[in-house]
């Protein structure tokens, strides 16, 4: 990514990133099919005058779950949820952003995940307080939660809601057969150049939390495949970004390195549709949903 400066004077002014960072931060941005609660929301007089942007769909969730919607002022164009989230004033994408439009509702802090580190530092010379919450576990995602809650002075709600949501996941899980030994899982993020979640990815971590051994391990979080190391690692089950994917590789034309997986040849490819990339309120379910699908057939 190339270093760029900004006059005040000189707006408006489109940025531009990797194409392979957008993607990381296009997946952990995706959407899920499933709906939190919105609760009712009482700003304290100390908040009244926060006036805050979220750029990041998982963090808009958080903030109408954790009864803090009144306080955003906008949204990215990729906060679709909840449906009330739609009726705040959109400041467009981040593939590129527009500082003019971002700064039109006249914001005081702005909420991110990782990456657009140019774009955090101008919107830092324009007085906007900057927070970055991009988890990187599930223990982490809890994190994410208790920090919105001391941001919007919503703490009690959300230690309500971790207590509620961890209590859910283990009665969950706790009702699912064990995996001995803990089939090997490809989560697949791109496909050309292969490109896969790493096991210190979060969806990695997941992975680990369904019961599985995401593979592999020790390439960080977004490493690239060859055919070979593919075969090498030989997963038991897939995951894939869409069905369509899915029954790509399950086709007798699809190329000889996935043709001779185990996970292939026991048609255990999994199409995610969006499922385990928002790390946001609705992320319980979705992991529920991984660990049934690694139980599937075993």
């Amino acid at each position: 990514m190339s270093a760029y400066s900004l006059n005040p004077l000189t707006l408006p002014l489109r940025l531009s990133l990797t194409p392979l960072f957008t993607l990381m931060l296009c997946v952990m941005s995706a959407c899920t099919p499933s709906s939190p609660s919105v609760t009712a929301e009482r700003p304290s007089p100390q908040t009244q005058t926060r006036r805050v942007i979220s750029l990041a769909p998982s963090l808009t969730e958080w903030a109408f779950t954790l009864g803090a919607g009144s306080q955003l002022v906008g949204r990215s164009e990729r906060c679709d949820h909840p449906p009330e989230a739609l009726k705040l004033t959109s400041v467009g994408g981040l593939f590129p952003p527009d500082l003019e439009l971002l700064l039109t509702p006249q914001p005081t802090h702005a909420l991110m995940i990782d990456g657009h580190a140019q774009l955090k530092a101008q919107l830092k010379r324009f007085g906007v307080e900057v927070h970055t919450l991009q988890p990187h576990s599930l223990e982490e995602h809890w994190g994410v939660a208790r920090e919105l809650g001391r941001l919007f002075e919503r703490e009690r709600e959300a230690k309500a809601l971790i207590k509620a949501q961890q209590s859910a996941l283990q009665r969950s899980l706790a009702t699912l057969p064990p995996l001995t030994p803990p089939p090997r899982v490809l989560i697949e993020v791109w496909p050309k150049p292969l490109s896969v979640a790493g096991a210190e990815s979060f969806m990695g971590d997941l992975v680990k939390v369904a019961g599985g051994t995401p593979v592999p391990s020790d390439l960080g979080e977004w490493p690239q495949l060859t055919p070979e190391l593919l075969m090498t690692l030989n997963p038991e089950v897939i995951l894939v970004a869409s069905e369509a994917r899915a029954q790509q590789l399950l086709s007798p034309s699809a190329p000889k390195a996935w043709r001779s997986l185990k996970a292939v040849r026991a048609r255990r490819v999994y199409a995610r549709e969006g499922r385990l990339e928002r790390p946001g309120p609705r992320l319980i379910g979705e992991v529920v949903w991984l660990a049934e699908r690694l139980r599937d057939g075993h």
